[in-house]
């Protein structure tokens, strides 16, 4: 009994380490492709599906975007808006008490008529944050009405298939590595959670981030989720951009100046104002969105407003951030879903019970990483995941496995054939001379040399049988 469980092992052993080679090596070939960022931009397609396909949210009532668009532009009937018209508007929106307005639109040259008015309305009102941008090419310096602290950077690190997914929040001054530069977002957040009575703290868990009331922004590290080698130069966070066909409240600079806005929606909200239309070129391309009206793209301001959104849900509503697992949590993952189908193939021994199991276990792989990103905010590696098990269940694992079963079978089939013969060989051959002997022995009717010759023919037929055995054992094994 033990000898029998203890060859069955063997067996079983020797089965997997011939027939899981093919299946171990893509497993690694495929952990190699993604170390060195050969998996990147197919990560990044996923994540975008998997976040188009979430359920359509709420609109973000904490923000107001004051877009101008083209029928302001004809309205005031002047491209660039004179700096007058900016003035007038940033002095309507202080009547609605906004808690921070950001004014998304490079104001370092002058737009006459108007340009002292403007810089005047800057001065004067504290909560008004202008922008500038740092890094190469096209720095572009801030409005000079403005003290550094109510300035913030809106430079945008974009992926190398031209999408927008990070947003750097600060960085260190480019002309002083002393000095941190904030982002457009990261100054409107700050303003608005400072009115609340919610301070920015330097994150305890990781101290190279952020915090409010407790909640640490998750900060893309060098390696994460599927970037590798990502470095922006300060703190990153991977975009979760607020699911919905119209996230904001949209308003125009017609609206604002003609007196057509309800005061409640500016008052204690953030208040972004900037171009909406196609002549400036600010937009940023994205598939991550459903049913965008500009073919992939959304405006620079409304990207800016998703950022804050994402941050404020964060702190104010308890929504998860974005978030991905350290280097061995995604690579267990990947070795787990590498050895799942060779133990499939080896299960199945069939190649339609083989696809469909591979097929379920597909579908179950996609519903975690969706189930872990919408519910948790979690990015985990799906896309190695699902090339691994494609790969070793449709493929070579399965394959092999059930070639080295049929090789074993047929061995069987060959050994059950061998003692079939071996039984027919012995009683055609040995058991008729033994019962020949024994009949005319007890009849007596037969010589004591007959009877030697007998059982020395039968010593030979025994020993012929032996011999052949032998040489068919000899063969089996190799």
């Amino acid at each position: 009994m033990r000898r029998g469980i203890w060859n069955r092992i063997c067996q079983e052993f020797g089965l997997w380490s011939l027939a899981a080679s093919p299946g171990i090596i893509v497993l690694f070939v495929v952990m190699l492709i993604r170390i060195t960022g050969g998996m990147q931009s197919w990560e990044w397609m996923l994540l975008d599906t998997m976040l188009r396909l979430r359920p359509i949210e709420k609109r973000d009532e904490h923000i107001v975007i004051v877009g101008i668009d083209e029928k302001d532009i004809t309205w005031v009937k002047q491209y660039p808006i004179a700096d007058e018209k900016i003035a007038e508007l940033l002095t309507k929106l202080e009547t609605y008490k906004p808690l921070a307005i950001g004014l998304d639109i490079f104001k370092n040259v002058p737009v006459e008529p108007g340009g002292e008015q403007l810089a005047q309305v800057l001065r004067s009102n504290s909560n008004i944050i202008g922008i500038e941008k740092i890094l190469p090419p096209g720095e572009t310096l801030p409005p000079q009405s403005l003290p550094p602290e109510r300035v913030g950077f809106i430079d945008l690190p974009n992926d190398e298939d031209s999408k927008n997914r990070r947003y750097l929040l600060y960085t260190p001054n480019p002309k002083n590595v002393n000095e941190d530069k904030y982002s457009l977002a990261l100054r409107l957040v700050t303003k608005y959670l400072d009115a609340k009575g919610i301070e920015l703290q330097t994150g305890k868990n990781d101290p190279n981030t952020i915090r409010f009331r407790g909640i640490e922004l998750p900060r893309i590290t060098n390696n994460f989720g599927g970037y590798v080698r990502v470095d922006d130069g300060g703190l990153s966070i991977l975009m979760n951009f607020r699911n919905s066909e119209q996230p904001f409240n949209v308003v125009s600079l017609r609206d604002i100046l003609n007196g057509q806005v309800d005061t409640e929606l500016l008052r204690d909200r953030i208040v972004l104002v900037g171009n909406r239309n196609l002549s400036t070129g600010d937009a940023i391309y994205t598939s991550a969105l459903p049913g965008l009206k500009l073919s992939g793209q959304i405006y620079g301001i409304d990207y800016h407003a998703h950022v804050i959104s994402q941050i404020l849900s964060s702190v104010m509503d308890g929504l998860p951030m974005l978030n991905s697992w350290g280097d061995i949590g995604e690579y267990t993952w990947i070795l787990i879903w590498g050895v799942l189908p060779i133990m499939i193939g080896r299960l199945t021994q069939s190649v339609w019970k083989n696809i469909l199991s591979v097929s379920v276990a597909g579908f179950c792989l996609f519903s975690c990483g969706y189930i872990m990103l919408w519910v948790w905010g979690v990015w985990i590696p799906v896309t190695p995941s699902l090339l691994v098990l494609a790969v070793n269940g449709v493929g070579l694992s399965a394959f092999a496995f059930y070639q080295h079963d049929k090789f074993l079978r047929s061995q069987i089939y060959e050994r059950q054939n061998t003692i079939q013969n071996t039984f027919t060989v012995i009683h055609n051959g040995p058991l008729q001379t033994l019962a020949y002997g024994l009949k005319h022995l007890r009849a007596k009717d037969i010589s004591y040399e007959q009877l030697l010759g007998q059982f020395e023919k039968l010593d030979r037929e025994i020993r012929e049988i032996g011999a052949t055995r032998i040489t068919c054992s000899s063969r089996d094994y190799l």
